[in-house]
């Protein structure tokens, strides 16, 4: 009597979730290779977009923003003379560093332009501190 070995199965949450891993691994292995071979090109700043509604994310290099407060036009028009784009953060796989929220507000709330230079300004070096420390825990895991 032959013996009769039972096949395992696979549930279809482990299949998703082992086509996800999948991806996930050529997907590095894809950004390696574009890293050797030197493809990389340095990404061009979006066009100004239409004035972004509240609940909407609005993205300077690496530092995003989440509009929870409605902004005027003339807030809009100095925050893309200063590089922030609205983007739809659904089709995007760039990591981006949140702004604070008491941050958005004291952008959003300063009277007049040189104060929100200044806020702005402030926004900027603590993006930069922070990108500097994942930077160095990066570097210290490789």
């Amino acid at each position: 009597m032959p013996l009769a070995i039972a096949e395992p199965t696979i549930s279809s949450d482990q299949a998703k979730s082992e086509g996800a891993r999948f991806r996930k691994s050529s997907l590095k292995i894809k950004d390696f290779i574009r890293t050797l071979l030197g493809i990389r090109k340095t990404r061009q700043r979006l066009p100004p977009g239409r004035q972004p509604v509240v609940g909407s994310n609005i993205v300077r290099d690496t530092l995003r923003m989440h509009l929870k407060y409605p902004i005027s036009k003339e807030q809009w028009d100095w925050l893309t003379e200063t590089g922030w784009r609205t983007i739809d953060m659904r089709n995007t796989r760039r990591t981006y560093v949140s702004v604070e929220d008491r941050a958005v507000r004291a952008l959003l709330r300063a009277p007049d332009a040189i104060e929100r230079a200044k806020v702005h300004q402030a926004i900027l070096d603590v993006a930069e501190r922070l990108a500097a420390r994942e930077l160095a825990k990066k570097k210290r895991k490789q």
